[in-house]
């Protein structure tokens, strides 16, 4: 018997036995138990900017592994160390891929059974042993006679004598019918080929010929009859046929139906031949769906549906002298999300039928790697519709299945969230005052902008700022008009404009009063207490971003600077210290650009270049910006902080001031570099890791620094002193 960390597991010392195996081959309905022997990331740090980060697995059944991808839902068991390198598991949902000649199993749901144990057994890769069938498909439901003795051949065909034998699992069709397989033998004439039984309701056997042998010749041609006969050849004929072999499907005493049947719906394999075909409607119960996570490059078809979480505006582009228009969506599943992008006439076909929130269905386009800059979804991949493309809605029962899980950050705890990040954000509409209009800086052409204030449970508030068209495609009464709506905020960007602030992004998607748990608990919070709750604080407005929580350096660096090494985003602490030392040596504020606040390289005296946006500026046009090194400290320790443009409440004038004064008073530039020393400040920092020349070193940064208030910090220090006596 195997130890076992985990004190609620039910692992009781046996993986499945051949539980590898069936995967491989394509069986991905057993619910394996198996062990993790090896557990690696992959991609970049998980951010809501950039959602890249991977989790590689092999998977053990004790005498075969293979290589699995978990899905990024499951990340936090990861992050969470329940799944742990060398513990055990239940594969509840997965499906596979073949990539470069290997099947790789995705894993959508498991069942954690143990943490890390020792390894069991010495297993060899199950792709030297399966290595001359890698892109079986995996098994159709099984017929209710033949096809589970079919299905099962394929786990034991591995002589000479199983010439065929791998053939079809069973016909998903109640008329009958087989899928031509691939043996696991030695090659030999018709080791293409195969018979897959089936008493499906029409006697139907399937039989597919291989390498110009069998019953259907030629290019893996089929032949599926039901009991009254019926045929099917060629390329992609309906009962069979297709260059990589047929699957059975013929109605009693028919011919087959046309692949381009509007009412059907192909699944292929990794080659983009087609093995499985279910009548009905498209986006009906009938259709084949593929899980988002498992869309790849490699495949010619396939048909997905989800939730539409993200929607952007129609635009207008120009391309080649031609004008078009285009627009994007995102659809999710419960396996993950991807972004779906539209051109031309196929955007003004589609736009009106794409609703936010709505549930669909979208086949027919092209798949590539997905450009991280515009893409916020959790594929790797992005696909562009074609002009073909089937986008059909999903409503009633399957439709309600898809509830979208989102990564709700509570209010309060945006204060310990990185500045620049993207977030998932709910909460109470207890602000909404009408839409205003703003001159652009960049376009000089005005803009629209609507700023709310966000409320929820932890008692905080904060204001988002809604930009452009968004403010019209989100619908809010103002204030007063009518009851506080829910809002569900998706992807917005976490600022640092005068406190904590929120924007929208071109990314971005709300649902107001949307059908989630989240919001009906927000609701009855709001009705019975939150609306005449008092003692909320604002993260937003001046000083707004300062809470009460407060640490020695000493606790900080105990408690907060070890969480550095094993969280993806920088770590962030307030404390109340004094600065004890400015170091002047060096450069201590720097010429920055306009528009990217990026250095400046002077080119000539009084000219300056970005080297980002590539444009010049005068000695006038610059924005001077601090750049200092300061030592603070309380009572337990000391620290050197970098202080960017928080600086100028610590020296009490801008940059640019300072940097006329270090040229015409250089005495009082020195004395007035003194201001801060011995001052009381409450400071927000934030702690990460910078790497130079292969060695790292922890960073710490001033976000935000304001002098103490006397009288709130005495009101902080009675509800400390009088929450000991209550303890």
């Amino acid at each position: 018997m195997v130890a076992m960390d985990a004190p609620n597991a039910v692992f009781n010392g046996h993986l499945t036995s051949g539980g590898v195996a069936r995967v491989y081959q394509g069986d991905t309905t057993g619910k394996p138990i198996v062990q993790v022997i090896d557990l690696k990331v992959i991609g970049t740090a998980t951010t809501a900017a950039n959602p890249g980060r991977r989790y590689r697995l092999i998977i053990s059944d004790g005498v075969h592994f293979q290589q699995a991808m978990l899905a990024t839902q499951l990340n936090t068991l990861v992050t969470e160390e329940r799944l742990q390198n060398l513990g055990i598991i239940r594969m509840e949902e997965c499906v596979t891929q073949v990539i470069a000649d290997k099947r790789i199993a995705i894993v959508l749901n498991l069942e954690v059974l143990s943490g890390s144990v020792d390894k069991i057994g010495n297993p060899i890769a199950a792709e030297t042993v399966f290595k001359t069938d890698p892109d079986a498909e995996p098994a159709a439901a099984p017929a209710a006679n033949g096809g589970a003795a079919a299905a099962q051949s394929v786990l034991n065909a591995t002589g000479p004598a199983a010439v065929g034998a791998a053939g079809g699992a069973g016909s998903i069709e109640a008329n009958g019918g087989g899928m031509g397989g691939t043996t696991r033998a030695a090659p030999a004439i018709g080791s293409r080929g195969g018979m897959g039984g089936g008493m499906g309701g029409g006697m139907g056997g399937g039989m597919g010929g291989g390498m110009g042998g069998g019953m259907g010749g030629g290019m893996g041609g089929g032949m599926g009859g039901g009991m009254g006969g019926g045929m099917g050849g060629g390329m992609g004929g309906g009962m069979g046929g297709g260059m990589r072999g047929g699957m059975g499907g013929g109605r009693p005493g028919g011919m087959g139906t046309p692949s381009r049947d509007s009412n059907s719906m192909w699944r292929q394999n990794s080659s983009g031949g087609p093995v499985a075909i279910s009548q009905g409607t498209p986006g009906g119960t009938g259709t084949q769906y593929r899980p988002i996570a498992s869309m790849n490059p490699y495949q010619n078809a396939w048909t997905i549906h989800g939730r539409v979480t993200y929607k952007s505006s129609l635009r207008t582009y120009q391309r080649r002298g031609q004008e078009g228009q285009v627009f994007s969506f995102e659809l999710t599943d419960n396996s993950g999300s991807i972004r779906l992008s539209c051109f031309g006439e196929v955007a003004t076909r589609l736009f009106d039928v794409i609703a936010t929130d709505g549930v669909f269905s979208a086949s027919r386009g092209s798949v590539k790697p997905a450009n991280a800059t515009y893409n916020r979804s959790t594929s790797q991949y992005e696909i562009t519709l074609n002009d073909n493309a089937v986008v059909l809605p999903i409503t009633g029962a399957a439709a309600a299945a898809f509830q979208v899980k989102y990564q709700y950050v509570p209010i309060k705890e945006l204060e310990r969230t990185e500045n620049g990040t993207f977030v998932d954000v709910i909460g109470v509409v207890s602000d909404a005052p009408e839409v205003t209009e703003i001159m652009s800086r960049s376009s000089g052409e005005p803009m629209k902008k609507r700023t709310i204030t966000l409320v929820d449970k932890s008692s905080a508030s904060v204001k988002l700022t809604l930009w452009r068209t968004v403010t019209d495609m989100v619908k809010l009464p103002p204030t007063g008009s009518g009851p506080c709506p829910v809002l569900s905020c998706r992807s917005v960007k976490r600022g640092e404009f005068q406190g904590v602030s929120l924007d929208s992004s071109a990314v971005s998607a709300f649902v107001v009063n949307p059908d989630v748990p989240e919001a009906a608990e927000l609701r009855g919070w709001w009705d019975s207490v939150g609306s005449t709750q008092t003692g909320v604080s604002s993260l937003s407005g001046s000083g707004g971003s300062l809470s009460s929580d407060r640490k020695t350096l000493e606790a900080a660096m105990e408690e907060d600077v070890p969480r550095v090494a094993t969280e993806p985003r920088a770590v962030v602490f307030q404390t109340r210290a004094v600065v004890t030392y400015v170091r002047t040596e060096g450069s201590i504020y720097y010429a920055a650009c306009p528009e990217t606040k990026k250095k400046l390289t002077e080119t000539a005296p009084g000219m300056w270049n970005c080297e980002f946006s590539g444009k010049d500026y005068s000695e006038e046009e610059i924005d001077w910006r601090y750049l200092l090194s300061i030592k603070i400290a309380d009572e337990t320790g000391e620290q050197w902080v970098t202080a960017f443009n928080e600086g100028e409440k610590l020296i009490g004038i801008s940059a640019r001031e300072l940097n006329n004064l270090q040229k015409t008073d250089p005495d009082a530039f020195t004395r007035i570099l003194t201001t801060p020393l011995c001052k009381p400040f409450v400071f927000k920092v934030k702690v990460g890791q910078n790497t130079y020349q292969g060695e790292t070193r922890l960073r710490f940064s001033l976000i935000k620094a304001e002098p103490v208030d006397y009288r709130s910090e005495c009101k902080l220090l009675l509800n400390s002193l009088a929450s000991l006596r209550l303890s």
